[in-house]
């Protein structure tokens, strides 16, 4: 019949039948009860029951099972007392053991079991599951030595899921009492690396973390200066905008000689320039530690040349050379045909001459078949 219940007196009215109930409807009723269909399999374990079933080794080829209760598909077990099993020493080399809770429907018992490989088999033997024949669910696993030592390699307890549900209403939150998840506890429930980008944003709500809580979270000294937190950061994350402003007309370095943090060096004079003098790199004029012996400044229009301290312009603008004797190729014109043309311009500041009197003074004679005329500034 596809519909039934249990529980009802067995005097063969309704589902009461007067054979009462089966195995098979008990099983059914256990598993309602606690059980859901990825429990059958290899769930079972009762967590925090007695002790759990934990299975350690207790001597040579000595295991122990201890406290606890579990449903093997369904079938209640429980144990008050610690189980002592004994696992065969291998004769040929290394073999692989398992603990389990084995249900045998032709012994009618759940009892502790280990099962094992054959002698110089590693390997951890497999499960049996047949059900109404046999029905295993795992404790532990691990080795055997043929000199007795005896390895647990891991705990295979399964705990029951239980087929309860809370609903996301206020009935199925108010289960769970407040305070129930701390710190420390929470954080345990969760594997490492848990929590990628992408499912992160998800359980965060837009908008509900502020800088300041953002900030709050980051333990302090998280940041290190080492290579892995420079590694969280992408090259070129900052625009400018984002550094600190700087001072008026300057640079960011650093002026000492020694590593250290950069600083601002301004340039508070016009004309100078950035230099390093004196092991300081800063901005003042250049000095003669600058310029190499051999520089030629002419074809960069640096005036160099001077003489006391006045340069060639100066020269002449301040009358220190008011004369001298030069080879000149070239017409003479302007106001008395004395004056030198360069581009078809005389040059009226200069008067060239050969013996003549220019105001009061008396220039030299020169013969003018070579070319050699005096020159003379005219103020």
């Amino acid at each position: 019949m596809a519909e039934s219940s249990i529980g009802w007196t067995t005097d063969g009215t309704g589902d009461g039948t007067l054979t009462g109930y089966t195995m098979a409807q008990f099983l059914n009723w256990i598993q309602l009860l606690v059980m859901d269909d990825n429990d059958e399999d290899e769930y079972g374990v009762v967590y925090g029951y007695a002790n759990g079933l934990a299975v350690t080794a207790t001597g040579t080829n000595h295991l122990q099972v201890d406290t606890g209760g579990a449903f093997v598909i369904g079938l209640p077990y429980w144990n008050t007392a610690a189980v002592d099993l004994t696992v065969t020493t291998p004769v040929v080399d290394t073999t692989g053991w398992r603990v389990v809770l084995r249900a045998d429907w032709t012994a009618q018992t759940v009892r502790a079991t280990v099962i094992e490989s054959a002698d110089g088999t590693a390997a951890i033997p497999a499960l049996t599951q047949t059900e109404a024949v046999t029905w295993d669910i795992p404790l532990a696993q691990g080795t055997i030595t043929v000199g007795n030592a005896i390895t647990i390699a891991s705990d295979d307890r399964k705990y029951i899921q239980g087929t309860a549900r809370w609903d996301a209403t206020t009935v199925g939150r108010n289960r769970m009492a407040d305070g129930w998840f701390v710190a420390a506890t929470v954080l345990a429930k969760f594997a490492e690396n848990s929590f990628t980008t992408a499912n992160l944003r998800w359980l965060i709500p837009a908008n509900n973390i502020t800088n300041a809580a953002l900030l709050d979270v980051v333990l302090d000294g998280a940041f290190q200066n080492d290579a892995a937190t420079r590694a969280l950061f992408a090259d070129a994350i900052w625009s400018l905008a984002k550094i600190a402003n700087g001072t008026a007309c300057s640079v960011v370095g650093r002026s000492a000689n020694s590593a250290g943090v950069y600083a601002d060096m301004a340039a508070g004079t016009n004309g100078h320039v950035l230099r390093r003098s004196g092991n300081v790199v800063g901005f003042g004029t250049i000095g003669a530690d600058s310029l190499a012996a051999s520089i030629d400044a002419q074809p960069i229009a640096f005036n160099a040349d001077s003489v006391d301290g006045w340069h060639a312009a100066g020269l002449v603008a301040g009358s220190v050379i008011v004369g001298a004797i030069v080879l000149w190729s070239g017409p003479l014109g302007g106001s008395d045909g004395h004056r030198p043309v360069w581009w078809g311009v005389a040059n009226e500041a200069w008067h060239l001459c050969n013996g003549e009197m220019v105001g009061s003074e008396q220039t030299p004679d020169l013969p003018p078949y070579y070319g050699l005329y005096y020159i003379m500034k005219i103020a």
